[in-house]
């Protein structure tokens, strides 16, 4: 809570805005046709692998853990809405009921110390990599977007125009 506190009352616009074109990140600022968006989408569905290959690791290391509470992290593809990277999900072994509430009565159950921080790292890394997953995801989707919008342009620029009188 302290650091969320902390995060309000940080000047708006603290950050180094890049001035030259050598300084630009990519996503930020313009590419340079779309030679360059194919690349980056490229790059993102190669990191689009790595992550979901660490998001399967996750799972493996951390379930026989967890099979003690009757609890698993479960990776669940998600394609159906379009997503390239799988998310991480808590599942019930026994009931395989899912979600944060599982969790969380797991969670409140603990007694020992040691093992609500254990549940805690794994609940934070969980998050980290569904964070991860979330912006690949929504940067596949746009640059997707943005290649058929390029695409149906250059269809455009390539038709024969209509000869006529431009109507509303």
């Amino acid at each position: 809570m302290r650091a969320l506190q902390q995060m309000k009352n940080k000047p708006r616009h603290s950050y180094h805005l890049p001035r030259y074109c050598g300084e630009r990140e990519k996503g930020l600022f313009p590419f340079k046709g779309k030679g360059g968006l194919l690349k980056y989408l490229d790059q993102i569905e190669g990191y689009a692998a790595e992550l979901e290959q660490a998001e399967h690791d996750l799972a493996q290391r951390y379930n026989p853990i967890l099979k003690h509470y009757d609890l698993a992290l479960a990776v669940q593809n998600e394609q159906k809405r379009g997503y390239l990277v799988p998310m991480v999900r808590w599942r019930g072994i026994t009931n395989r009921t899912m979600g944060m509430a599982r969790f969380d009565r797991v969670f409140r159950l603990v007694q020992s110390e040691g093992e609500r921080r254990k549940l805690h790292e794994i609940e934070v890394e969980r998050c980290l990599l569904n964070h991860q997953a979330g912006v690949v995801n929504a940067t596949t989707r746009r640059l997707r977007t943005t290649l058929e919008s390029l695409e149906h342009a250059d269809e455009l620029l390539k038709a024969e125009p209509i000869i006529g009188v431009v109507r509303d």
